[in-house]
């Protein structure tokens, strides 16, 4: 660990895969990082605790190739990792404490929580990890554009186009859920409306 420390402060900045699970390793790790001076400590959390996104964690590592599991079945695997995970709950401490600087990222990104973010590279750290998207998503992309003719500057002509676009997002919408036949329409829509002006030379 004191090498560790050492080449941190050579560098000035580094990550540390580490199981900090607990309110007292992770004590002793900031009280470790105060000596040394100019130096921060961040630290990040990815909790889960759905079973469909666990499944799917524990197929991908059975099927990785991990030395781990070299010499095991598929269903041997799968058990020693189930296992692991348990072995871990009995003792994890989910990171609570409100005098760390911590970003913690539940369910793959489903909710994303940071607290004390310091400094410009905390703060890209963690605007990073806000929007970081790990699973398959769906994206859709719109351009709403009216143009009336001859084009008008009056208020009515405005207040026109305005409800144009109302309308066009309305069926955006209608058009995004009759495409989720299967139950799995997104709780939620936001729509996204960016007006765009363009003066074309005649």
């Amino acid at each position: 660990m004191g090498m560790y420390f050492r080449f941190l402060v050579r560098h000035r900045a580094e990550g540390a895969d580490a199981t900090n699970s607990t309110f007292d390793r992770r004590r002793w790790v900031r009280e470790r990082v105060a000596k040394e001076p100019g130096l921060q400590v961040l630290f990040l959390e990815s909790y889960c605790d759905d079973p469909a996104i666990i499944a799917t964690n524990v197929a991908l590592k059975v099927q990785s190739g991990d030395p781990d599991y070299k010499d095991m079945t598929k269903a041997e695997a799968e058990a020693d990792f189930r296992k692991r995970i348990a072995a871990y709950e009995t003792v994890y401490q989910t990171i609570s404490e409100p005098e760390i600087s911590f970003c913690r990222i539940l369910n793959v990104g489903r909710q994303v929580t940071i607290n004390r973010i310091e400094g410009y590279l905390q703060s890209r750290i963690a605007f990073y990890l806000m929007n970081l998207h790990l699973k398959p998503r769906n994206i859709y992309l719109s351009r709403v554009s009216w143009h009336a003719s001859p084009i008008s500057e009056s208020l009515s002509d405005a207040c026109s186009m305005e409800n144009q676009c109302t309308m066009s997002e309305v069926r955006l919408v209608e058009t995004q859920i009759s495409h989720h036949r299967d139950g799995n329409t997104p709780k939620l829509c936001q729509l996204l409306s960016r007006r765009t002006s363009e003066k074309m030379p005649i």
